[in-house]
C-alpha cells in the first residue's frame, strides 16, 4: 500500500544517507575538509534526523581545528629544524644535569623556550618543559635526603618558579626551613657559633614567620660570642 511504499522510501534515503556519512567520514581521515562537508550536507538534505549526522560534523569541526593550527604555525626551513633538535637535545641534558633555570642561556628551561620560540608546536621541548618541575621535585628530595641543604634550596626555588600554583610548595618549604633548624640545632650542640647563625638565617629567609626559629635563636643567644 501507499504507507508501505513510503516507508520504503525513506527508509532508503537512509540507508544512501548512512553511506555518504560514511564517505564523509573517510574524507575526514583524507584531511578533504571540501569534500566531507558537501557529503554531509547532502546526507543531512536526504535524512535530517540521522543519528550519525552530529558524529560526522563533530569529526569536520576537529579537522578544520587541526588544519587551522597547522596552517598557523610556520613552516620551517632546514636549518631551523635542525637548530630546534640542538636545542631540544642541549635542554634535555641539562635537565638531567639538574641545571633547570640555572646559569641563564645554558639552563634546560632556556633552551626549550629558545626551541618554542623556533617551533612552538614542537612535541620534544613542550614535554620537556612539562618536565621540568617534575625534575626539580626529584632533584630537591634527593638534596634533602643527602642533607646538602644548598642543593635543596637551589631545587625549592626552581620549583616554585617552574610551578608557581603547585600547593605542593608549601609542603616543600616546610621540610626545607625543618632541615635547616635541625642544621642550626645541631651546630649550637657543637659550639659552632657562625655555622648556626648561617643556618638559623637561611631558614628565615625562606619562611621568616617559622615559629621554631626563636627558640632556635634563644639557644644562639645563650652562646658564648667566641663559641
Amino acid at each position: 500500500d501507499d504507507i508501505s511504499e513510503a516507508l520504503e522510501w525513506l527508509a532508503g534515503l537512509r540507508r544512501v544517507a548512512q553511506a555518504l556519512v560514511v564517505q564523509a567520514g573517510a574524507a575526514v581521515e583524507d584531511s578533504n575538509p571540501g569534500s566531507a562537508e558537501r557529503l554531509i550536507n547532502e546526507a543531512a538534505r536526504l535524512s535530517p534526523d540521522l543519528a550519525e549526522l552530529r558524529a560526522a560534523r563533530i569529526g569536520l569541526r576537529e579537522l578544520r581545528e587541526r588544519l587551522a593550527i597547522a596552517a598557523a604555525r610556520p613552516t620551517l626551513k632546514p636549518a631551523d629544524v635542525e637548530r630546534v633538535a640542538a636545542l631540544v637535545a642541549e635542554a634535555g641534558a641539562a635537565l638531567e644535569a639538574g641545571r633547570l633555570i640555572e646559569p641563564p642561556g645554558a639552563c634546560a628551561y632556556d633552551k626549550y623556550r629558545a626551541a618554542l620560540a623556533i617551533d612552538g608546536g614542537n612535541q620534544a621541548a613542550l614535554e620537556g618543559m612539562s618536565r621540568l618541575p617534575v625534575r626539580a621535585r626529584a632533584l630537591y628530595d634527593e638534596a634533602l635526603a643527602a642533607r646538602s641543604l644548598a642543593r635543596a634550596r637551589a631545587m625549592f626555588e626552581a620549583y616554585r618558579q617552574l610551578s608557581p600554583s603547585d600547593t605542593a610548595a608549601a609542603a616543600m618549604r616546610e621540610r626545607l626551613v625543618a632541615a635547616y633548624l635541625d642544621e642550626a640545632d645541631a651546630r649550637i650542640g657543637e659550639q659552632r657559633r657562625v655555622d648556626a647563625v648561617r643556618a638559623l638565617e637561611a631558614a628565615r629567609e625562606i619562611d621568616p614567620a617559622n615559629a621554631r626559629a626563636a627558640d632556635v635563636q634563644r639557644r644562639l643567644d645563650a652562646l658564648a660570642p667566641t663559641g
